[in-house]
């Protein structure tokens, strides 16, 4: 069977507007045999200088406790993830699942470039900002402008 698409990239934050591009990509993928990345990417947590002495208590200081908002992040993100992979391959679509942490639009980008990925669907707005007012969120914005590869936005 040939593909123009082999490897497909599905940026996934939790939102609905992923899931239908998660659907949409894995639709895809049972078509041709391509195979599905899921990406989740923490976002960096920067906190102010003032929060830092403040976020103390029990010993930790607030660079422990950072750390353990990260795992905890990133544990969630996995377990996610794990889902949504075990649901698409049970209809016979192969993901692999990768959590990062960054800054979203870099690490997808890098993803990208690293994977060589042929085509990247995701959702028009997800989790950030004022994703009900926007036309196109953030996310898929920049990375419809910085990809190397075709990108899909499903509405």
């Amino acid at each position: 069977m040939f593909s123009v698409y082999k490897k497909i990239l599905v940026p996934y934050d939790g939102s609905k507007q992923s899931d239908k591009a998660l659907k949409h990509a894995c639709d895809l993928a049972k078509h041709s045999g391509a195979h599905v990345f899921l990406l989740n990417v923490v976002p960096d947590i920067l906190l102010p200088p003032l929060a830092a002495t403040n976020l103390r208590g029990e010993g930790k200081s607030s660079k422990d406790l950072l750390k353990e908002l990260y795992f905890n992040l990133k544990s969630n993100a996995k377990t996610m993830l794990e889902s949504k992979k075990k649901n698409y391959e049970e209809k016979n679509v192969t993901i692999s699942i990768f959590v990062t942490m960054g800054n979203t639009t870099a690490k997808i980008i890098e993803y990208i470039k690293e994977k060589n990925v042929d085509l990247v669907v995701l959702g028009t707005t997800g989790m950030s900002g004022f994703s009900k007012i926007k036309a196109l969120g953030s996310v898929a914005r920049n990375v419809s402008e910085k990809s190397p590869c075709p990108v899909l936005l499903v509405p």
